[in-house]
């Protein structure tokens, strides 16, 4: 995850606006075409907010469990370089496949 500070606002304030877009350009074409508009109903403390940036894989999330984002942690693999490096990439890798492991003990 990237961290909030002074040198990423402008990242989450853009990932911000894209969501305002996002769903302006839903309620314009509800509009539009006559489609009831469920958006107002959903309780947005309870949607998971995902963000990932493509070229580096960075994510951000809101309202994700633990094991979410261990198995998306999961599913972006790590390369040679992770390994040889230890990067916080594989740290991450590391601990999800850590917790898998512990979460099929049982434990």
């Amino acid at each position: 995850m990237i961290p909030y500070n002074e040198a990423t606002a402008d990242y989450y304030d853009a990932r911000l606006l894209e969501r305002e877009k996002l769903a302006e350009t839903y309620q314009s074409y509800c509009t539009k075409h006559n489609v009831d508009n469920k958006a107002e109903y959903i309780d947005y403390a309870t949607v998971i907010w995902l963000d990932m940036e493509c070229s580096t894989g960075y994510m951000t999330w809101r309202n994700a469990s633990e094991a979410l984002i261990h198995e998306i942690t999961l599913w972006q693999k790590i390369t040679r370089d992770d390994v040889k490096n230890q990067t916080p990439r594989y740290r991450a890798y590391l601990a999800a496949k850590l917790n898998r492991l512990a979460n099929s003990r049982g434990e």
